[in-house]
């Protein structure tokens, strides 16, 4: 089974080699592999998705401009690639679901809130709660476990 490198759960996006296809079962393998991320995929929304209903009351009393659940982070970063970019796909979607922002804004928010996990496309950390953001610059951080942190402004 192909493993995400950062949170070791099955994973879709897997560069496979011509040997590894090549081999006996090799094709069969690789199938496998994919349709376990897939899998592993759908968990992480669903999980996502219920997560994101806890942090609702937290999101509503945010004194930021934007309150966003992980899942929300997770919408926009799946963005995160030079073919949505650069046809406009990504800041459509932002337009969309979270507007008067703009993809950069809130990726570049994020970014320095540490909330982002690295892999293709990058995911919001699984341990966040709640991401709170204002159009100054500023940022607090609601994590699973009770910790809160913020940026300096």
């Amino acid at each position: 089974m192909f493993t995400g490198r950062n949170d070791g759960e099955p994973s879709t996006s897997i560069f496979f080699t011509a040997e590894e296809a090549k081999a006996p079962g090799g094709a069969e393998r690789i199938f496998a592999a994919l349709e376990a991320g897939r899998r592993a995929e759908d968990e992480r929304r669903l999980r996502d998705a219920v997560d994101a209903a806890r942090w609702q009351d937290s999101i509503a009393r945010s004194r930021c401009d934007l309150a966003l659940a992980r899942d929300d982070v997770n919408g926009f970063l799946h963005y995160i690639h030079p073919i949505p970019l650069r046809l406009g796909y990504a800041d459509e979607y932002v337009a969309k679901h979270i507007q008067g922002w703009t993809w950069r804004e809130l990726y570049e928010l994020v970014g320095e809130a540490g909330v982002v996990e690295g892999g293709l496309p990058p995911r919001c950390y699984v341990a966040v709660g709640a991401v709170h953001v204002s159009h100054d610059g500023s940022w607090l951080v609601e994590w699973e476990d009770g910790r809160v942190t913020a940026s300096a402004s």
